[in-house]
């Protein structure tokens, strides 16, 4: 009868590790799937601050004299991104206008493309997702051409 009733305590034992282990790596793959779609909505976020269409930004942070130009909310946030009930993923972007024009690099391995002059933006994206500590930042840099 005590055998028996250690050999309980033993497997109710188990049986409880077995359901705690099991909540925290369920916890833990949670966690990392909020961490790649915030990795991975951060490079969206780049990618449409740093495409053709958003040249115009770059282009008003310049006009404007402003070190350092937020692009609005609604280039880069789709309403729609919503990650899990009730938690939505929230993006910004800034572009900021780096002191000084340099020398461009070559282009097309091209020598006298170095004639010309760059200004250099930093482009930082950041992304989280709401009721989570999930974020992500990311940073590039572009040179553009400009006009003596």
């Amino acid at each position: 009868m005590i055998i028996a009733l250690i050999m309980l305590l033993a497997i109710t034992i188990l049986g409880v590790s077995a359901v705690n282990l099991s909540r925290n790596k369920t916890q833990v793959a949670g966690n990392t799937i909020f961490t790649t779609f915030t990795y991975l909505g951060a490079e969206s976020t780049l990618a449409r601050s740093a495409s053709i269409s958003s040249e115009k930004h770059i282009v008003d942070a310049v006009a404007n004299g402003s070190p350092i130009y937020s692009i609005p909310a609604h280039f880069i946030n789709d309403s729609n991104e919503v990650v899990n009930n009730g938690t939505n993923m929230l993006s910004t972007s800034t572009i900021e206008s780096i002191a000084g024009i340099y020398e461009c690099p070559p282009i097309d391995n091209d020598i006298s493309s170095t004639a010309f002059k760059c200004r250099v933006f930093e482009i930082t994206a950041k992304t989280s997702i709401t009721a989570t500590a999930a974020k992500a930042t990311h940073i590039e840099a572009r040179a553009k051409m400009v006009i003596k």
